[in-house]
């Protein structure tokens, strides 16, 4: 099984470039966030994006909002993205579901799965970690359950933690743990 990450990891190592991390943000410019939160694009330039992926029909994506939103005042100097990638799922709907918790980074609609397919996200949550150049720094589960108050392993933590540090990242990719994102 660890094979297969290795395996996967090369596979997106092999597709990077430096407009990867450009695409996404094309992709949501003209959007409107889910949540109360937007893109700051005044900001300075951040040390990498955090890029997520959520659903509205995932159980395990709702037990990730907590951990996502310490994350990301943990670790300001991360820019963090999240897309709600569902073919069926109107706008309205999508707006509502999110509008019940409090998520304190911005969601967006990727009802044509441009974003999912653009980065071969598999689950919901799969996280994502670009460098500026548009490299994989980091992909797969934020930690080693589908609720991280029963993990015991954190992986997107510790790797924002080790860039942070300057330090290499340990853990590259990590098994996404939730539902298929339906294509």
């Amino acid at each position: 099984m660890k094979l297969l990450f290795f395996v996967l990891f090369g596979i997106y190592s092999s597709l990077t470039h430096a407009n990867l991390q450009k695409e996404v943000l094309d992709l949501i410019k003209d959007q409107k966030s889910l949540t109360p939160k937007q893109i700051n694009s005044d900001s300075p330039k951040n040390l990498a994006t955090v890029i997520y992926f959520l659903s509205s029909t995932c159980p395990c994506s709702q037990g990730h909002f907590d951990h996502l939103n310490s994350l990301q005042k943990s670790y300001p100097e991360f820019q963090f993205i999240g897309f709600h990638s569902s073919k069926s799922t109107p706008l309205k709907r999508a707006k509502r579901y999110f509008d019940q918790f409090t998520i304190d980074f911005p969601i967006y609609l990727d009802k044509k799965l441009k974003a999912a397919n653009l980065l071969k996200a598999l689950k919901t949550p799969h996280v994502f970690v670009l460098n500026q150049k548009g490299d994989f720094l980091f992909q797969g589960g934020a930690t080693n359950s589908r609720n991280p108050k029963r993990a015991d392993q954190f992986y997107l933590q510790k790797a924002l933690s080790e860039l942070k540090e300057g330090k290499p990242i340990e853990t590259k990719v990590a098994r996404a743990l939730g539902c298929y994102i339906q294509r």
